[in-house]
């Protein structure tokens, strides 16, 4: 092509997606490489068999420098409430207590606390939620930046 044609318009096909393109003009083809490579799996945070097994606290951000640890063993033989393995963490980590509850003992509204992935106060029965024993809580605190 001569810099006095115009360039055809990119129909988006399959096969120009797998060309890179170079800057000395030659062409490699990446569709063997592409199509050999695994999916890409995305690591879930609350995958099971983490941890030191049982039922089990992750802390997050201030609340993990808070605590000195960022899992900790909810200490609950069995299954519990959730309401139970709240008080439990707070027993063990009564330093958590400022930043997660307000003046009336409330979970503040900007804490976020997530049971095996799911927020129970949207999705179950709140602080009566009944957990499997394997059960995996996360607390975060507000979380800021850019």
């Amino acid at each position: 092509m001569t810099s006095g044609e115009e360039r055809p318009a990119s129909s988006g096909s399959l096969s120009e997606a797998k060309t890179l393109g170079r800057a000395n003009g030659e062409q490699q083809d990446l569709s063997s490489e592409t199509e050999r490579r695994p999916p890409r799996r995305r690591p879930t945070l609350f995958a099971r068999g983490h941890g030191i097994g049982g039922m089990q606290w992750r802390l997050f951000a201030t609340l993990s420098e808070t605590a000195g640890q960022s899992e900790v063993d909810a200490g609950i033989d069995g299954s519990a409430t959730l309401r139970e393995a709240f008080d439990a963490l707070l027993e063990a980590h009564p330093e958590l207590e400022a930043e997660v509850l307000d003046d009336e003992e409330e979970l503040y509204d900007h804490v976020r606390l997530l049971v095996d992935g799911s927020d129970p106060f949207q999705t179950a029965d709140g602080w009566a939620t009944t957990l499997d024993s394997d059960a995996e809580l996360a607390l975060f605190p507000p979380v800021s930046g850019g």
